[in-house]
């Protein structure tokens, strides 16, 4: 997989995990969003 996709698909669970009612998904969006900026600086 290349790091365009994985980009993506992680803004992709992003969005999901913001919408959802389930608050166990809508605190996993810290740790996407932390993911994403640890892959920014690589």
């Amino acid at each position: 997989m290349n790091d365009e996709v994985l980009f993506i698909r992680t803004l992709n669970d992003l969005h999901k995990s913001i919408n959802s009612d389930d608050e166990h998904e809508v605190l996993r969006a810290s740790a996407l969003i932390r993911q994403l900026f640890l892959e920014i600086q690589m």
